[in-house]
């Protein structure tokens, strides 16, 4: 969405660098800020996917030990 709106520019294999669309470079910061919250919010949502789906299969194997009963 950044990209599209054209608030960062993107490179491959170099990364996302936000682009300063001021002509003083005011606000360059907050850019810049934002743009690191969204990456981290992103590999935070990556890494809670990833935690549930351990806890599935963690659950799942736990079901098969205790067996009917």
């Amino acid at each position: 969405m950044l990209a599209a709106e054209g608030l960062v520019e993107i490179r491959p294999a170099r990364g996302a660098y936000v682009r300063d669309n001021t002509p003083d470079g005011e606000g360059q910061t907050l850019r810049a800020e934002l743009a690191d919250l969204r990456v981290a919010l992103r590999r935070s949502k990556e890494d809670l996917a990833a935690a549930e789906s351990r806890v599935a299969v963690l659950l799942s194997r736990l079901r098969s030990e205790d067996g009917p009963r």
